[in-house]
Order: structure tokens, then C-alpha cells, then sequence
């Protein structure tokens, strides 16, 4: 999607607030949410990656994927992850 939304300010969390060895995962080619002032339309329709998992050290991810449901359901997309623990 190239139209930019100067409305739209992402926020991001501060990296002290989580130990170091705390991880964000997400599925960077999937959007996860989209603009909803009015219906999906793709390639037109403003969307942004705003879903992510907060992983601690004790938790090893093997897969994440988002969903790519074309904003059918929601104006977000499912992520799905998964893990193991290991401690």
C-alpha cells in the first residue's frame, strides 16, 4: 500500500521497560491491521504490521505466521505462533 496516512502514528514501547533477553516476534509480510473508514479494498485500503508477541527467554519459538484472511472478519489478521518451552 504506498498511501500514507499522516493521521496514523505508530507507537512503539519503550525497549527498557523488558529485560534484554525479552524478544518482539511477528510475521513481517503479513499486515495485520487495516484502516476501517471504509470497506477492505486491496492495494488501496491502508494496512500496517501492528500485531506482535512479547517472547521471554524461556520460550522458543519455531513458527510464526500471520493469516492473511484479506480483512474478511476483522480489521486485524490472526497471527499464530508456535512454541516451546524450555525451561
Amino acid at each position: 500500500m504506498k498511501e500514507k496516512k499522516p493521521e496514523f502514528r505508530g507507537q512503539n514501547m519503550n525497549p527498557e521497560l523488558f529485560p534484554s533477553d525479552w524478544n518482539w516476534i511477528y510475521d513481517p509480510t503479513v499486515p495485520t491491521n487495516r484502516d476501517n473508514d471504509r470497506p477492505y479494498q486491496q492495494y488501496k485500503t491502508y494496512v500496517t504490521l501492528i500485531d506482535y508477541f512479547l517472547v521471554s527467554p524461556n520460550v522458543q519459538v519455531k513458527k510464526i505466521k500471520g493469516i492473511n484472511q484479506n480483512f474478511r472478519f476483522s480489521d486485524h489478521q490472526a497471527v499464530w505462533m508456535e512454541v516451546e518451552l524450555t525451561r
